[in-house]
């Protein structure tokens, strides 16, 4: 399971740790390479989504979306249909829902 880490916090670490600012082509310019290496990884190294990592699904993903009504937002009553209008918020999640086979 991958583990969630604050980049921020990495990257503090790498630069408190810096470089010893050896000459060029000297045996501790390796150092200084190597720290200068892992602070380009942990920047450029990729995200990713809590909600999918902790096992839980969108529910704009759910294969329960038309019949769950827990995760709806009232938007209005529609006068013209006499009845309440609801919809789905893009970044609502519950751990209840799975995925559909499609989104996957």
């Amino acid at each position: 399971m991958d583990d969630l880490i604050s980049r921020k916090a990495l990257l503090k670490r790498l630069h408190d740790v810096g470089g010893c600012g050896a000459p060029p082509e000297s045996w501790a310019d390796g150092y200084d390479k190597a720290i200068d290496l892992a602070y380009g990884m942990a920047e450029n190294a990729p995200t990713i989504d809590p909600v999918h990592a902790s096992g839980a699904c969108y529910c704009r993903e759910c294969k329960y979306q038309d019949e769950c009504i827990c995760r709806i937002e009232f938007i209005g009553r529609n006068p013209i249909l006499e009845q309440n209008t609801y919809e789905y918020h893009p970044l609502h999640f519950c751990s209840n829902g799975q995925r559909r086979e499609d989104t996957k």
